[in-house]
């Protein structure tokens, strides 16, 4: 689409998709997916969505917020402390409304006890895409003594 080509689809392509069956096995998924995002916009030299980069974005804040914060107490700035606390309460509080939000508007005509879950896969796509996407930057920036890169041997066997 990018060079002014066409993506044609056919009624005739047929596929299945087997949902995974456990969070574990949905989280080690999503963290490959993350992982190797890190290669494809390489690869393309740039991403296709700014959305890609929207869970590592997500779950770096939380780590910087929170290791701001232990920082920040350990250095006897208790105001600084409380208030990266504070920040990062308030985006936890956010996505976890945005979840449950989604979980109602999703959940349509299932039982509750299921659309109870949604927010928890939810976050297990975001959390595990997040922490993939970030691994998948520090193991790209981690040059090997042979002059590959740190990729070798992160999720060489696939998740199915």
């Amino acid at each position: 689409r990018r060079m002014g080509l066409r993506v044609w689809q056919s009624p005739r392509i047929k596929s299945v998709y087997t949902p995974r069956g456990s969070l574990q096995a949905l989280f080690r998924q999503y963290s490959q997916y993350g992982f190797w995002k890190v290669a494809v916009i390489r690869k393309h030299r740039g991403m296709a969505s700014p959305r890609h980069a929207a869970p590592g974005l997500f779950v770096a804040s939380i780590f910087a917020l929170a290791g701001w914060s232990a920082l920040a107490a350990l250095a006897g700035r208790t105001s600084i402390a409380r208030a990266a606390a504070e920040v990062l309460g308030i985006e936890l509080a956010v996505y976890a409304l945005a979840s449950l939000g989604a979980a109602f508007a999703l959940g349509g005509s299932l039982p509750w006890r299921e659309r109870a879950i949604i927010p928890v896969v939810i976050a297990t796509y975001h959390v595990s895409y997040g922490l993939g996407f970030l691994t998948g930057l520090l193991r790209r920036a981690a040059r090997r003594k042979d002059g590959r890169d740190g990729t070798a041997g992160y999720f060489t066997a696939l998740t199915r």
